[in-house]
């Protein structure tokens, strides 16, 4: 097997066992473990029957140019889901290649083909292989993958099942990151005046919103009669704390075009200050150009480390402008992130690369993964407001319909984004009302609502027993399952 397929199919199999809580461990060191070999005999072919502690997985994932288009994906049914498969289903024993498939999804290799780009530089919806393909987006179709290899590890083959990943907190099922790109922030009456008539423009001709249009007008009487419109966070942060909740504020450290933020951070600098005291975070927020013209994060890091005194711990871009991952990617890592979480849509909703968890991004110019994880950004408000344009839906049930499955099929680790929930200065008072409506229903769901800082805390654990993110994994309670590469011997 080429080294470049083992490196490849390893990170899948790794980040699999990091989100079902299973342990792995190296091939030299098997004990009574379960192990996975990848390739190999067929399960029902052969003479002499396969040990009980083997798991054979087809190798059906061939590696192309980067350039290459993947192949295009077809559904299959298991377990009365409809699965998406690029590499299709072994004749023999009729399973897929998981880590193959896992691996096509969460790399973005089928992304790496669009030459195409929008009118501010990224990989727009239209040319992704949702739109290409037919296929919903609202669907986390790696995770799909993942419950379909769960079923075949834990030895029911002659039962179609989709086990859901376990949650690493037994007070908890699920983890939602909640999270605000502080874009716009009241620095003067004039800034504030500009934004609300921007606003109106925008309901009336760009968002086509009767509802933003008019609680723009709404705003521009508050402003008049001596508000402070888009000094929101003082009311934010409480409405949260006594939620029982915290969250990530991505905040821009430079203003260097005309879509960066109107502040600048000494302005805000008092406001930001109490983010910290409320128990949540702050994070980057890269500039417009950060990464397309300069390639640079960690100059932008420096400038927010020096007015908050902390240096932020993970970031998200403005626009959420990358043209290309890997140098999005290198990027974060030059800058010693230890999250990113750009990885999604500003007009659409739904799983960009099919995982309703978080992963750590791969590296395919060391054909390794990255030390950072990619936290999936599945739900922003300005994603809500334009699907009232294209679709019949309702807002609310967009949103919840893609909650419930991130809840349905595991534990989270993916993040939603409002940018300011109190004030329609983003998108109308009925999408922010969203917001606070699945925050308060999250006991229903045995669900916290954390910042990105609290989750990677919380959930390292387990990756490092998968072998991600830092060297030698921590003992643990988990499964033990051994990943060998190639034929048995």
């Amino acid at each position: 097997m080429p080294t470049l397929v083992r490196s490849r199919i390893a990170y899948a199999f790794r980040v699999f066992a990091a989100i079902y809580g299973h342990e792995v461990r190296d091939h030299h060191n098997r004990g009574g473990a379960l192990r996975c070999v990848y390739g190999g005999r067929p399960e029902s072919s052969g003479s002499e029957a396969v040990p009980a502690n083997v798991l054979h997985i087809p190798a059906r994932y061939v590696a192309r140019p980067l350039r290459e288009p993947a192949p295009s994906p077809v559904p299959s049914c298991y377990a009365g889901e409809e699965i998406y498969l690029f590499h299709g289903r072994d004749k023999i024993s009729g399973d897929p290649d998981c880590p193959g498939e896992i691996f096509e999804w969460l790399s973005g290799a089928h992304e790496m083909s669009v030459w195409e780009r929008d009118t501010v530089g990224r990989v727009a919806y239209e040319h992704s292989v949702f739109v290409r393909h037919a296929i919903s987006p609202l669907r986390p179709h790696a995770s799909l993958v993942m419950a379909w290899l769960e079923n075949l590890i834990a030895g029911r083959r002659g039962e179609e099942n989709l086990p859901p990943a376990p949650s690493p907190l037994p007070e908890a099922r699920h983890l939602v990151v909640a999270s605000h790109d502080i874009d716009f922030y009241f620095a003067g009456r004039w800034g504030s005046l500009v934004r609300i008539l921007k606003n109106l423009a925008i309901g009336a001709v760009v968002a086509r919103s009767h509802a933003f249009f008019t609680d723009s007008c709404r705003q521009l009487f508050r402003l008049a009669a001596g508000a402070r419109v888009g000094d929101f966070l003082p009311e934010l942060l409480e409405r949260t704390q006594a939620a029982g909740a915290s969250s990530t504020f991505f905040v821009l450290a430079r203003r260097e075009h005309r879509r960066d933020a109107n502040y600048i951070l000494p302005q805000i600098a008092p406001r930001l200050r109490q983010i910290g005291k409320a128990g949540c975070a702050i994070a980057l927020h890269g500039s417009y150009r950060s990464i397309v013209e300069n390639s640079n994060l960690d100059s932008e890091a420096a400038v927010l480390a020096s007015e908050t005194g902390e240096r932020p711990r993970g970031s998200r871009q403005h626009w959420l402008r990358f043209d290309r991952p890997d140098k999005l990617f290198a990027s974060v890592e030059q800058a010693g992130f230890e999250y990113d979480s750009s990885w999604g849509w500003p007009g659409q909703i739904g799983f960009r690369n099919g995982a309703a968890f978080a992963f750590p991004a791969y590296n395919f110019a060391r054909e390794e993964a990255y030390k950072f994880l990619v936290i999936p950004l599945i739900i922003m408000d300005q994603g809500l407001q334009a699907a009232r344009r294209r679709s019949a839906t309702e807002p609310v049930e967009l949103a919840q319909t893609v909650l419930e499955e991130s809840r349905r099929w595991g534990w989270g680790g993916v993040s939603v984004l409002w940018h300011n929930p109190v004030e329609p200065l983003s998108v109308c008072d009925g999408v922010n009302r969203i917001f606070w409506q699945q925050m308060e229903a999250r006991s229903e769901h045995q669900e916290r609502w954390i910042s990105a800082e609290e989750f990677l805390d919380l959930s390292l654990a387990r990756y490092q027993n998968a072998g991600l993110l830092q060297g030698v994994p921590p003992e643990s309670h988990a499964d033990r399952l051994t990943p060998v590469m190639g034929r048995e011997s």
